[in-house]
């Protein structure tokens, strides 16, 4: 580098020179009146960068030649990259951050570093200088971006420094402090306007308007504020604006002298209306508050009491009040120091407080279920209340006995591992166990425990539970009525499929009997064709019976209901019941004198009582006993029982025999279902009973455990009342036949067909007719009266009570004979009644004839065209 031989005055020189003159004195005044702190050292070396750099740009706009210009230019550049990393390093340490900043701010010394290198190498960054109407001014390279860049990275990192410490600053001093330096480094930035001038853009006038903004509003800052570490005073001052309790500090004469915001925040006072006042202005006139208050300013060492003080509107503050005297060199008092802690909030959670104790100690006391603590040696610590209304213990009966004392012994080994499975603090477990009641009685929880040994507010195992007995019961009672509602709807399920089958088979057993019967009353020419008739009259005789076990199991059997004693009919059974059972098995019968009569079809309960004694012999192969008891009930209390409101009469039918286990009495009464071998049983011998009794009104009961034999016991509500006699049928007349004319109306062409036949032989004028339209017409057309309708019940259309009714409009003195193979409901659906002439299907021609003549021996009058 060659020295510069010629200057001259530019007038655009001098701004440079000012500003370095006062940034000069502005760090000299930093440094001895913050005694080279390590912060003032931070501003200063900034500041004599900073200075470097504007007197050599002075020089450099005096300089008449480029090689001079370029000469300073250099000289001035080589501490300019530090600018930046040097403000970021102050920021840092003005805001306490340095620790926490500190290889961001190695990083950009040595990136700094970098450039001086540059300048000083040459070649890079400055590569020269041009001519302005100010002066000379650097030319850049390339490199120059990037370092223009980097200077704005830093400068903009010490303001982000400034703008976080202002969000986080509480209101006061130092809050203003930031914002003043903050505001000055963002208007320094505006300074680098004047780097423009790199590409011919002369901004030298505004660059250094904002030079001098920024030396202003900093030098104000600094000289108005001081820096973070600056005096005691104003560490004094942060201390006051950052408490939150107000801080009253008064002099000798105990008159206010000083105050923080936050008397303001609790009081209401502004501080010039405090300061001078005596202390006894916060007590509002109250004398026995202004009393207290002055014996505490007196009394030497330090203080705490709850007094009342006052706000500014007079609402009185509940605060704890804490004074120190404050002494001088000489240890004389020349001031209290009086802190008054706002006891409303602390009141407000302490109220709080207590009331969530009373409630949580209520809620204890008197929730339903049972609180247990247990230590850590399983021993209970503490019990709340309701153990007294649960168990029938006191608390006091608890504390300190094991936590098995009470558990039954069969449940011992089981909560054992419940509670060595707590083992792991905060781990919950629940289980079920049976515990002792204080009388005596064995009641069932439930307990849910958790471990809170860890848990010092605690120490403890939490175990909560609740009696669950009744609960049990209940269940157990819903689970068995449940599986009999299950039960029930099998059986009614299954009794509707019964029921459909039994008239399709009514139909069918109509034709094939009564065809058969009137073969047989033809004598066939080869008596093997007669046995053959014999043999498929006797297999639909079966199929016959069969479909009445069908119907009866259903309880859907055309039943004839009388007044019955049980007594009697057992004892008309009994020679016939002790040839069936055999020699082997002994038969006992026990009748209950005047035992109460029942209303129920004779024919059926002989059924009943024939099933049940066949049942029991069967279930003693090698002989045993057989008792047929009866006896009065009162009443009946089991699921399924019904009515009764006279009583019940039973009949119990008792064997010694093999029994059945549970299992299989769940479905003794199931159709087809045996226990026996196959080929040697049905299994419809149980249902019928079953259907039969249910029908009738009553209820079966099964008892029976495997090797102890069964007690089948049957109900049926005992009748007070004697049924009447109703419409009695007329006395048997000779089936012989007659001349009357009878119309048949019958859908099956089979069955008509048959019908026709028989009533024909029989010598009467047969009218046949397949359905109720058809019937209608040719009752229209027929010559002569009509003597009986025989008309099925269930038809398509019209059924047979509606032909019926039409009918006996045109007839009045029609008899009516209906007949049909459907079951009993849905005969009295389509309004067929008792004490109407009905005949069942299937039947035999013999009863077909009989019934149609009974019918027209009835002497013929209108309002009975239905009766027999």
């Amino acid at each position: 580098m060659t020295e510069p031989a010629a200057y001259h005055f530019n007038p655009f020189a001098i701004p440079p020179l000012i500003a370095a003159v006062l940034l000069a004195l502005i760090a000299a005044w930093v440094l001895i009146r913050e005694r080279a702190s390590p912060v003032s050292r931070a501003f200063g070396l900034v500041a004599a960068v900073v200075c470097v750099w504007q007197i050599t740009k002075s020089l450099m706009y005096l300089s008449t030649t480029p090689e001079s210009a370029m000469f300073w230019a250099r000289v001035g550049y080589l501490g300019v990259p530090f600018i930046g990393p040097g403000m970021y390093y102050f920021s840092t340490h003005l805001l306490r951050v340095s620790a926490r900043r500190r290889f961001v701010s190695g990083t950009l010394w040595a990136i700094g570093a970098g450039f001086s290198v540059a300048i000083v190498a040459g070649g890079a960054v400055l590569v020269g200088v041009q001519r302005y109407s100010w002066g000379f001014y650097p030319r850049w390279d390339a490199s120059g971006l990037f370092f223009l860049a980097f200077f704005s990275i830093a400068m903009g990192l010490a303001a982000r420094e400034f703008w976080l410490q202002y969000r986080q600053a509480g209101p006061g001093v130092y809050r203003r402090r930031i914002r003043a330096l903050l505001v000055a480094f963002l208007i320094a930035n505006g300074g680098a306007a004047d780097y423009l001038g790199v590409y011919g853009i002369e901004v030298y006038p505004a660059g250094y308007l904002a030079v001098f903004a920024f030396l202003a509003l900093a030098g104000w800052a600094v000289v108005r504020y001081g820096l973070v570490d600056l005096t005691p005073s104003f560490a004094a001052e942060q201390i006051l604006s950052t408490m939150a309790d107000p801080l009253i500090v008064l002099d000798g004469s105990r008159r206010i002298r000083i105050v923080n915001e936050a008397v303001r925040e609790v009081f209401g006072f502004e501080r010039a209306e405090l300061i001078g006042q005596p202390a006894t202005l916060l007590t509002d006139g109250d004398e026995t508050a202004a009393r207290r208050l002055t014996q505490l300013c007196a009394v030497d060492g330090v203080r705490d009491e709850q007094m009342k003080l006052y706000a500014r509107d007079g609402t009185p503050v509940e605060v704890s009040v804490s004074t120190s005297h404050v002494g001088d060199e000489e240890g004389a008092t020349v001031g209290t120091v009086l802190i008054a802690r706002d006891m409303r909030e602390r009141k407000a959670v302490e109220n709080a407080l207590r009331e969530s104790e009373e409630r949580f100690r209520a809620l204890i006391q008197n929730i339903s279920d049972v609180i247990v603590v247990l230590d850590a040696d399983l021993n209970v610590s503490f019990v709340s209340a309701s153990a007294r209304r649960v168990l029938g213990y006191t608390a006091q009966e608890h504390i300190g006995t094991s936590a098995l004392t009470l558990i039954h012994p069969e449940d011992v080994a089981a909560a054992q591992r419940d509670l060595a499975a707590l083992a792991e603090p905060g781990t919950p477990g629940k289980g079920e166990t049976r515990v002792r009641h204080f009388d005596g009685s064995w009641r069932t929880v439930e307990a849910t425990a958790t471990n809170l040994l860890h848990d010092p507010a605690v120490n403890g195992i939490i175990i909560v539970y609740q009696d669950v007995t009744e609960r049990k019961a209940a269940e157990a009672a819903l689970r068995a009525s449940e599986e009999q509602l299950r039960q029930s709807q099998r059986m009614e399920a299954v009794g509707r499929l019964a029921g459909g089958v039994a008239h399709d088979f009514n139909n069918l057993l109509t034709v094939i009997n009564g065809e058969t019967l009137l073969l047989l009353e033809t004598p066939p020419a080869d008596p093997e064709v007669r046995l053959a008739l014999e043999e498929v009259l006797r297999a639909g005789n079966r199929a016959g019976d069969l479909t009445r076990q069908l119907l009866a199991f259903s309880r859907r059997l055309v039943l004839q209901p009388k007044m019955l004693d049980l007594n009697l009919v057992i004892t008309d059974l009994e020679k016939m019941l002790r040839r069936l059972i055999g020699e082997d098995v002994k038969l006992g019968v026990a009748l209950e004198p005047n035992l109460g009569k029942v209303k129920a079809d004779p024919g059926q309960i002989e059924q009943v009582i024939l099933n049940l004694v066949v049942n029991a012999r069967d279930a003693m192969p090698r002989g045993g006993v057989l008792s047929i008891e009866t006896r009065n009930v009162a009443s009946v209390d089991a699921p399924g029982v019904k009515g009764g409101e006279h009583g019940f009469v039973s009949v119990s039918v008792r064997d010694t025999g093999i029994g059945m286990d549970e299992a299989t009495v769940q479905r003794i009464f199931e159709p087809f279902f045996t226990t026996k071998e196959q080929g040697k049983g049905t299994g419809l011998g149980l249902s019928t009973v079953y259907g039969i009794v249910e029908q009738s009104g009553g209820s079966v009961q099964v008892e029976s455990r495997p090797g102890a034999g069964a007690v089948f016991r049957v109900l049926l509500p005992r009748a007070e009342e004697e049924a009447g006699t109703g419409p009695q049928p007329p006395g048997l007349a000779s089936p012989a036949g007659g001349t009357e004319t009878v119309l048949l109306v019958e859908d099956d062409g089979s069955v008509r067909a048959l019908t026709q036949t028989i009533l024909q032989r029989c010598g009467y004028k047969v009218l046949a007719a397949r359905n109720g339209a058809h019937a209608l017409r040719l009752c229209e057309e027929a010559e002569g009266r009509i003597d009986l309708l025989i008309t099925d019940v269930v038809m398509p259309g019209m059924g047979g009570r509606e032909l019926a009714e039409t009918l006996s409009d045109l007839h009045p003195c029609l008899r009516v004979l209906y007949m049909s193979g459907y079951t009993d409901d849905a005969i009295l659906r389509h309004g067929v009644e008792g004490g109407m002439a009905f005949l069942p299907k299937p039947f035999t021609p013999a009863e077909m004839a009989q019934t149609v003549r009974q019918m027209l021996d009835v002497p013929a009058s209108p309002g009975v065209t239905a009766d027999r």
